[in-house]
């Protein structure tokens, strides 16, 4: 994983920008609500978001129909490296500010046989500076690849920033569907993309030859991750 800003970067970054837009459900009405009432929101709320989040659900024969460009790329990248993560950061100068070109792309293969203890979890520091804000709660320290997909191997790839309320909430819930699809034998990827402003957290499964169902099914969210 490279991690130069030199101009050789920056125009790679620029150049592996195109079309990558952030997608799903926006979530950051819901988000900024919870924050705002310091962490919580009623539970009619709670789940007519869960309902839309479910309802961004696209099946197809094709990864290509069920994931903009970018990301269905990434994933089948992933499939034939048999890595259980695949972290790409094009992010440009991180460090040195909360905004910033670039972009990050993550997938987990997601495994809910791993079979880690929530001691081995380790949450390192993010390479952005931690957004300002005066809402209760405030940001955490959020797994790229969680923890609860794949273990302890979650452990070495880069973390981010997210509200507080999204880190538990809509992460969590996209988590629990990539879990429950995974254990009913289908071969799921969790993937996250991260700007300086936005994040975009869903999973995609692929269904069995043998299945009468479309092969592809994706569902997935956005927020706005900083400003609220």
């Amino acid at each position: 994983m490279r991690s130069d800003t030199s101009e050789e970067k920056r125009k790679e970054t620029i150049g592996n920008m195109k079309d990558v837009e952030h997608f799903g459900f926006s979530t950051t009405p819901y988000v900024s609500t919870a924050m705002k009432a310091g962490g919580s929101l009623d539970e009619t709320s709670r789940r007519t978001m869960y309902g839309k989040i479910k309802a961004t659900k696209i099946q197809a024969g094709k990864l290509s129909k069920v994931l903009p460009g970018p990301l269905a790329s990434h994933i089948k990248e992933h499939q034939s490296s048999f890595e259980l993560i695949l972290q790409k950061d094009l992010r440009v100068g991180p460090r040195k500010d909360e905004s910033y070109i670039g972009h990050q792309i993550t997938s987990t293969y997601v495994n809910p046989m791993h079979g880690s203890e929530a001691e081995s979890k380790t949450i390192s520091e993010p390479l952005s500076p931690q957004p300002h804000s005066d809402v209760k709660g405030g940001y955490h320290r959020a797994h790229a690849a969680p923890f609860s997909l794949v273990g302890e191997e979650s452990n070495s790839a880069h973390t981010v920033w997210a509200p507080s309320w999204a880190n538990i909430t809509v992460d969590g819930f996209i988590e629990k569907r990539a879990l429950k699809a995974a254990s009913k034998g289908h071969e799921v990827y969790h993937y996250r993309l991260d700007t300086d402003t936005h994040s975009t957290v869903g999973f995609v499964q692929q269904r069995s030859s043998k299945s009468k169902k479309p092969q592809f099914k994706s569902i997935s969210a956005t927020y706005k991750s900083r400003g609220l």
